[in-house]
């Protein structure tokens, strides 16, 4: 195979957009023009919702060798497979005027009570682009786990549930079909192939 397995750019034009409404989150039809892949012009409508830079965490304690990993509410679960009190990671929007490493750090404590003792970028990912332009930066931190909240969360209509797994525990739940959250999946593959390597690392820069 010649070709590069990874995302290229396409030609494309935004001719035009108009807004749709949306509170939580901007819906825009936009009106665009783009190469096919003959070389030719395709022009095309889409309707996206606007999602800007979200960030999620992977906190793992190796001392005691448990991921932490919460519980929580989700409307379009429940609607989509009954199944509404979700499997997670950690994770969150990035506020106006804010980096992507502090919201990292903020989003572990208010949502697990727990401080990162040392946090790098794991890697990033489009979670659903033919829905969203939302952009996600995955980090891996280190934490004691002994200081884990039993609920968290900071808006009224939230409340989050950490709890421990080990490592196996997991990707056993992900493995048997029991976890649908796609940041869950993403961050625990990654932390399966990567994490031991990564967290070495980060203990010995510590």
């Amino acid at each position: 195979m010649s070709d590069t397995i990874a995302d290229r750019a396409v030609m494309t034009e935004v001719l035009g957009r108009e807004a749709m409404g949306g509170r939580f989150r901007k819906l825009t039809a936009f009106d665009i023009r783009h190469t096919d892949r003959s070389g030719g012009n395709v022009e095309a409508r889409r309707e996206l919702l606007e999602g800007g830079r979200v960030v999620g965490v992977i906190p793992y304690d190796p001392v005691r060798d448990r991921l932490v990993l919460i519980r929580q509410f989700r409307l379009a679960a429940q609607i989509a497979n009954g199944l509404g009190d979700m499997v997670e990671l950690p994770a969150g929007g990035v506020e106006t005027g804010e980096t992507d490493i502090a919201a990292a750090i903020r989003e572990l404590l208010e949502e697990t009570g727990l401080t990162a003792l040392a946090l790098e970028v794991a890697f990033s990912f489009l979670p659903t682009p033919g829905l969203t332009t939302e952009f996600a930066t995955i980090y891996l931190a280190i934490v004691d786990s002994d200081q884990v909240a039993t609920l968290a969360g900071e808006d009224e209509d939230e409340e989050i549930a950490p709890f421990l797994a080990t490592p196996e525990e997991a990707l056993g739940a992900c493995d048997a079909g029991f976890v649908h959250n796609g940041f869950a999946h993403a961050g625990l593959l990654w932390f399966a192939r990567h994490g031991a390597e990564r967290v070495k690392r980060l203990m010995e820069a510590r």
